[in-house]
């Protein structure tokens, strides 16, 4: 379910899908950005009706290796349904050698499901001013308890 009265370029839904404005889909394709694919959704307000605003879903279909749990800081928890999840997090690391070169690609580990994007991509969503996403860099992010 879409939260919200105004309809973000990039929509936020219960099963994190990656729902964005044809706007943005535009801007990908407009400057040669890579590692996604479109596939069709449709969009009803709470009420059943359609939404008129035209938006896609965005496969990530660029990789780069496993999450280096030896160079970051992570700390695992099991969860009351019995899978490992990560409790907190410092830093993204991986190594580049393993990265497919795509503009916004994903980590190969199924247990971290990051969407990474390189400065080419967060630079174009920022000067087409995208709303509804957030972005840091892969060293700086922190999730979870204050890690010192």
């Amino acid at each position: 379910m879409v939260e919200g009265r105004v309809l973000a370029d990039f929509i936020a839904n219960d099963a994190a899908l990656i729902i964005v404005a044809s706007s943005v889909k535009s801007i990908l394709s407009e400057s040669g950005l890579t590692g996604w694919r479109e596939y069709p959704v449709r969009l009803y307000d709470r009420k059943g009706a359609a939404i008129s605003k035209e938006y896609t879903g965005l496969s990530i279909v660029g990789r780069t290796g496993c999450y280096d749990r030896e160079r970051s800081v992570t700390r695992w928890q099991i969860s009351k349904d019995g899978c490992k999840t990560v409790s907190e997090m410092n830093g993204i690391h991986f190594d580049p050698r393993e990265w497919d070169g795509s503009d916004i690609f994903m980590l190969t580990d199924t247990d971290i499901r990051f969407v990474l994007a390189t400065t080419r991509l967060i630079s174009a969503l920022k000067r087409m001013c995208a709303t509804g996403w957030v972005s840091c860099p892969v060293l700086d992010f922190k999730t979870g308890a204050d890690l010192a």
